[in-house]
């Protein structure tokens, strides 16, 4: 079938305010992804809540935002990019006002479940609008340079304003204005996108496939929530049925994304995708690298502020040094991978990053006394290995999917990033949480522990990510777009 972009005509040039529109609504979803780690702690002591409860704040909206990320793709060319946009940012604002209000973690973690529904509507619209509306060639290239930007700005904003806000207490709101400071904004945008953003649809778009929503996220629900839970509740047997629970549950969804597929039904997994091992390496390098990055944010706001009672502007200032070596190296990424090509450019970025996570366990292991300005190298290197790895990522993955399944595979790269963004939150959870009790050591030193167990997860699944880089590159596909080894 072949689909057809429709523009509406009095509307068909990307001004740049309607680019700012855009930009400002991806960024909302991506600062509240980053500022509500720097809140954890705060959050974690209002509610009492349990490690469990504070994990899932961040696990649940990942999950939420991978698993439909397709299905708001799809949205958004059936009913209207520009429309799926506004909805998802109205709807992202309402939820973060909820999250706001919350009287309760219970609360709290379902308002950030709706928040990770609506980021899943809205943020797919905005490179599919760039994509379709732009004039020209060159105009799409510096609107995809500036939604790179605006991204990583995003996210080295969301630690500080998270932290000068968590920090100033204002009015004894304590954490509560790093949800509610998104309402004005969102509502806003919203305004400014009806009037600027143009309007667009595909003709003959495919179908919704909800069926297979439902089936994916029961599957990784039954995965994530014992991993969450299990630990404070002692491992029961209901934790291991309910893993166990999954595997039908994921089997049954692949054997109806197959069926689907061979019907000419549109499915929401291309499953034949997955038949090549270049792609199939390419979304377990997604998962297993995401889910470091994340998992470090989370890890890291709970060892400054609850482990060592740094204050929360202080912890965010340690972590910016990251954010901007990670921005850094994205900008330089096109001309290094010019120069030495993807496979040896991913492979220094995975070995860096691997090797800045191994260097923060070792800095903590071997201080009596802990320091957490010496990581700030470590965390830097980390951040610069991320940079360089992630950029080539996507552009590796696609080359092995045929052309007229590229936006498939696109989906399918985002989706495992967001879902390894939720398991590593949770798996790092279990590790830093379960070193905190057990051992008979110093109270003290036990948040140290904790962080170096976590830790360990990071570099293996950092380690992982690069082993798998040689089935990445196997072979070459496309004659112009493929990647192999360089």
């Amino acid at each position: 079938m072949v689909v057809q972009d429709r523009i509406q005509s009095d509307l068909s040039r990307l001004t740049r305010g309607a680019l700012l529109a855009l930009l400002s609504g991806a960024s909302l979803s991506v600062m509240s992804a980053i500022i509500v780690n720097v809140a954890l702690p705060s959050i974690q002591e209002e509610f009492s809540a349990s490690s469990s409860a504070i994990s899932s704040v961040v696990a649940y909206y990942g999950l939420a935002y991978g698993v439909l990320l397709i299905i708001g793709g799809r949205l958004g060319d059936r009913y209207g990019r520009r429309r799926a946009f506004t909805a998802g940012l109205a709807i992202f604002s309402l939820a973060s006002l909820l999250c706001g209000l919350a009287t309760s973690i219970a609360a709290l973690v379902g308002g950030r479940i709706l928040q990770g529904v609506a980021a899943a509507v809205l943020f797919p619209q905005v490179l599919s609008i760039i994509r379709v509306s732009a004039a020209s060639e060159g105009e799409r290239g510096r609107a995809f340079s500036a939604f790179g930007v605006a991204l990583g700005v995003s996210a080295i904003a969301g630690q500080l304003i998270g932290g000068a806000l968590v920090g100033a207490d204002l009015g004894g709101t304590s954490w509560r204005p790093i949800f509610l400071i998104i309402v004005p904004i969102g509502v806003l945008v919203c305004f400014a996108s009806m009037r600027l953003v143009p309007e667009s649809r595909s003709e003959g778009t495919q179908r919704l496939d909800l069926f297979g929503a439902a089936l994916c996220a029961l599957g990784l629900t039954l995965i994530l929530y014992p991993l969450l839970e299990g630990r404070s509740a002692g491992w029961p047997n209901w934790t291991f049925f309910s893993m166990f629970a999954a595997i039908p549950t994921l089997v049954a969804l692949v054997i109806n994304q197959r069926r689907k597929s061979r019907r000419g039904i549109s499915p929401l997994i291309e499953t034949t995708l997955f038949a090549r091992p270049e792609f199939s390496s390419g979304f377990a390098i997604a998962f297993l690298f995401h889910s470091t990055i994340v998992a470090l944010l989370f890890v890291l706001a709970l060892f400054l502020q609850v482990g060592l009672k740094y204050l929360p502007l202080d912890a965010a200032l340690m972590v910016v040094p990251t954010g901007i070596a990670f921005l850094g190296a994205s900008i330089i990424a096109n001309s290094v991978l010019a120069k030495f090509g993807p496979f040896k450019v991913m492979l220094f970025g995975g070995a860096l990053t691997a090797l800045g996570y191994c260097s923060c366990a070792l800095i903590v292991f071997a201080q009596l006394s802990p320091n957490p300005w010496s990581l700030v190298p470590a965390l830097a290197a980390a951040g610069f290995g991320q940079g360089l790895f992630l950029p080539p990522l996507l552009n590796a993955a696609l080359a092995s999917a045929p052309k007229d399944k590229a936006g498939a595979a696109s989906g399918l790269i985002a989706t495992a990033q967001q879902t390894g963004g939720a398991f590593g939150v949770a798996i790092a959870g279990v590790l830093y949480f379960g070193g905190l009790v057990g051992l008979p050591m110093p109270i003290d030193q036990k948040p140290m522990h904790g962080f170096m167990l976590a830790m360990i997860f990071q570099v293996g699944a950092a380690l992982l990510s690069i082993c798998l880089l040689p089935l990445l590159f196997r072979r070459k596909h496309d004659p112009v777009e493929g990647g192999r080894m360089s």
